[in-house]
């Protein structure tokens, strides 16, 4: 399934009596959220192994048992997945024998993202022998799910696995988790363990946990160790990480321990937002938004429409998609837009420099520069008229300034709603002059050159949660922007001011002030007693036909866990 994210508001701790025109009640800066996810990688199968137990919670058997198919929609951003703004539209059936006997709870999930530009059908198949109580929260279950999707005639599954709760020896809630992960760009297979050991209260656990660790272009299999004691030291974790596939769970030698604050945390943000300071009003330019679409098997497919071009996954063309839909995230909203590609592209170059003609108010009438050619480009549909088989320098045929126009013949994406073209902005270009106390990092490195305070570097703002910051190293494969903005800062755009607010991103968990000696109360070898799954155990739903409403009421049952069909 899907990476497990974990939503964290984030409010402003800025003080009121410096700013408190922007950040006054009811202004954009206040209202706008900001959402992270919490990056541990030694803790992803647990937390994927949290969503699909928070996905059986929201079937709500438990209130529908013999009552025959019913349908739900569970909000995945509330079972941590906040990549996904939609709720799952699942269908589920619950069924017991009688009140000594299991409780059989079965999922089909006609449509759900699997990546790549895929979509699949989910089948989930569980069996709860005892339900939640004060002494076992989680209760005990199994639940096994599969994906199931036709690439080229072929049946894949992108990921299967199981989720098995019970009680360990101890009286500890004892949870594994195991999943296989296929990938469809090259075929290989992701293996996902957890075994998680805790008491009632949560307050003493131990964790095993197993998986790939992407690290630059490479993922290498790790192996992760967990122990934390809250009696004994106060939100520290200490853990341990072993290089390879090993067998002996208790020989964690291949690298030092290390002691986690689970309080303290790093930022990276990936998004930021541009608030005017007198007002707090929203600086809402549009230079791109993302959009989603279907290709031609009616798998996913992921893209971005920007004004210096288009990106869409997997290299598909325009061509390919239909039921194209422009995107908000921030506000859940999408709206259908049509796709074409202009035959080219129109720059104009003046004594100001070159500027990128996306959007026209007029049409122009041109003529090669040496007057030998005439040309129209029509605003409408964005073409010239004329041999644009080859760049051609322009200028406008009356204007006696000179402004001079090149047209490429390029690719140049046009979207349009409602028979209106959707007019792109040139991002705001920011020149930056570096202020240490403007940033979380103590050190700035831009581009593999360090930066010192009074050196400037440029910024390119495109609206609300575009603002680019150059990487510390061009040549990285990940996203790793040179510093990180704290909000509040102000920045200048056109002369006038503007107030950054970090919106969205990811945070890492930092490692405990006092290093080892915070976590020397605790022992990894608590984890001694836990071993990783080797496989799933149990069936999977072998209904493998999809059911339709036909077969069952189409209202939804259960929205969020909440009955709604009453």
């Amino acid at each position: 399934m899907k990476k497990l994210i974990t939503n964290i508001a984030v409010a402003s701790c800025l003080s009121t009596s410096l700013y408190a025109a922007y950040n006054d009640n009811n202004t954009d800066y206040s209202l706008e959220p900001a959402q992270f996810y919490t990056k541990v990688d030694a803790i992803e199968p647990m937390s994927t192994a949290n969503m699909v137990i928070c996905i059986l919670k929201g079937l709500r058997g438990d209130a529908m048992v013999n009552k025959g198919k019913y349908s739900v929609l569970i909000d995945m951003d509330k079972c941590g997945d906040a990549n996904s703004k939609e709720k799952m539209y699942a269908i589920a059936e619950s069924t017991r024998a009688d009140n000594d006997s299991p409780q059989t709870v079965k999922m089909w999930v006609p449509k759900f993202g699997v990546g790549d530009g895929q979509t699949a059908q989910i089948l989930g198949n569980a069996v709860i022998t005892k339900g939640p109580s004060k002494t076992n929260p989680v209760g005990e279950f199994f639940m096994t799910f599969k994906s199931v999707v036709i690439v080229g005639g072929e049946t894949k599954n992108p990921f299967k696995g199981e989720v098995i709760a019970s009680v360990d020896a101890n009286g500890k809630s004892l949870i594994k988790f195991y999943q296989d992960e296929l990938s469809f760009e090259d075929g290989s297979h992701n293996i996902s363990k957890a075994a998680i050991s805790k008491s009632t209260d949560g307050k003493t656990g131990a964790v095993l946990t197993q998986g790939k660790v992407r690290s630059g272009e490479n993922k290498t299999n790790k192996t992760f160790a967990l122990v934390w004691d809250d009696t004994l030291s106060d939100n520290k974790v200490l853990g341990q990480e072993h290089n390879g596939t090993v067998s002996d769970y208790t020989n964690f030698t291949g690298s030092s321990k290390v002691c986690l604050d689970k309080t303290k945390f790093s930022k990276k943000v990936y998004g930021y937002g541009l608030f005017d300071k007198s007002k707090g009003k929203l600086l809402d330019i549009n230079s791109g938004f993302p959009i989603e679409a279907e290709d031609s098997n009616g798998n996913n497919v992921y893209g971005y429409i920007g004004y210096w071009g288009t990106w869409l996954e997997n290299d598909k063309q325009i061509s390919d998609l239909s039921n194209i839909k422009k995107v908000d995230y921030a506000t859940d909203t999408k709206t259908e837009i049509t796709l074409s590609n202009a035959i080219g592209v129109l720059y104009e170059t003046s004594d100001n420099g070159w500027k990128r003609i996306n959007n026209i108010s007029s049409n122009l009438s041109l003529t090669n520069t040496d007057g030998n050619v005439s040309y129209t480009f029509d605003s409408t549909t964005m073409q010239l008229s004329g041999d644009h088989s080859v760049s051609l320098d322009l200028s406008l045929a009356s204007d006696s300034t000179k402004t001079y126009y090149y047209y490429k013949d390029e690719n140049l994406t046009i979207a349009s709603a409602n028979n209106t073209i959707i007019k792109l902005e040139e991002p705001k270009r920011i020149n930056y002059t570096l202020n240490l106390d403007d940033v979380y990092e103590s050190s700035v490195t831009v581009n593999g050159v360090a930066m010192n305070n009074g050196d400037t570097t440029y910024i390119d703002y495109g609206g609300k949660g575009n603002l680019w910051i150059q990487n510390k190293d061009e040549n990285s494969f990940d996203f790793n922007p040179a510093f990180t903005f704290k909000d509040g800062v102000i920045l200048t755009v056109d002369s006038k001011e503007y107030v950054v607010k970090a919106l969205f991103g990811e945070r890492e968990i930092q490692q405990s002030a006092g290093g080892l000696t915070d976590c020397s109360n605790l022992d990894l070898s608590k984890t001694n007693s836990l071993s990783l799954p080797t496989g799933v155990t149990n069936p999977y739903n072998d209904e493998s036909t999809m059911p339709t409403e036909a077969n069952f009421p189409s209202k939804i049952s259960f929205i969020n866990g909440v009955r709604v069909d009453k």
